[in-house]
């Protein structure tokens, strides 16, 4: 019976066979395919037309006078929660399991 390592061993002298009887295209022809793929027209007008509407918005936005905006005066008014509140202590939630009863 076979260990495990000579299944292995096994198992990939058969890749590197049908590796190795695979022909591997020559550079050329591989560089010909890739020059061939090309963009769609439909692609290259979308984006076109998205960087021209890009620009042109912050064109747009640059033309628009900037907002002023009133300040308001400062009016004091007290603190709605007290200070001393529960609300305003944190205590870590295991803190209530270490107390002694």
């Amino acid at each position: 019976m076979k260990s495990e390592e000579d299944e292995l061993k096994d198992f990939f002298l058969e890749m590197k066979k049908g590796d190795a009887s695979r022909e591997v295209p020559p550079l050329a022809k591989l560089l010909l395919q890739q020059k061939q793929q090309k963009l769609p027209v439909w692609a290259v007008v979308a984006a076109t037309i998205n960087i021209i509407l890009f620009v042109g918005g912050f064109w747009y936005r640059s033309l628009q006078p900037a907002e002023v905006v009133d300040a308001l005066p400062h009016v004091d008014t007290p603190p709605s929660i007290d200070q001393n509140s529960d609300m305003m202590t944190w205590e870590t939630p295991t803190d209530k399991l270490l107390t002694n009863f």
